[in-house]
């Protein structure tokens, strides 16, 4: 079983009418500063610790963040132990490309995407 040790959460605070009724940010993805998956290059503030459904007529939402420390991320692609990470449009974990900033370091492989690997994040 992989575990996490995250040493810093913190909550983003998604602000009312930024968000499609019924959304869903997913667990386990690299997260920006306003709480939505990032895409490679763009800022981000860590990796989202819990699930949150946007019901209809919602207003602002929180969701906690881990910012530092370990955390499990879902893989966008295959991924070997110790690889720098940055993150695909979906906020998952993928290879570094050269000039992106490195969100994290693998502390697992991942064969394909979809699997949850423990990052080091940075």
């Amino acid at each position: 079983m992989k575990t996490e040790q995250p040493v810093l959460i913190t909550t983003a605070t998604i602000p009312a009418n930024s968000f499609d009724p019924n959304y869903t940010i997913p667990k386990n993805v690299f997260v920006g500063l306003d709480g939505y998956p990032v895409s490679s290059g763009d800022q981000h503030l860590g990796v989202s610790a819990d699930e949150l459904l946007f019901p209809l007529g919602t207003e602002s939402q929180l969701m906690p963040v881990i910012v530092c420390g370990i955390a499990l991320v879902k893989t966008g692609a295959a991924i070997t132990k110790g690889a720098k990470l940055i993150s695909d449009d979906d906020g998952k974990a993928i290879p570094f490309e050269e000039g992106i900033d490195v969100l994290g370091i693998a502390l697992d492989a991942a064969s394909a995407a979809n699997q949850l690997i423990r990052v080091l994040l940075k």
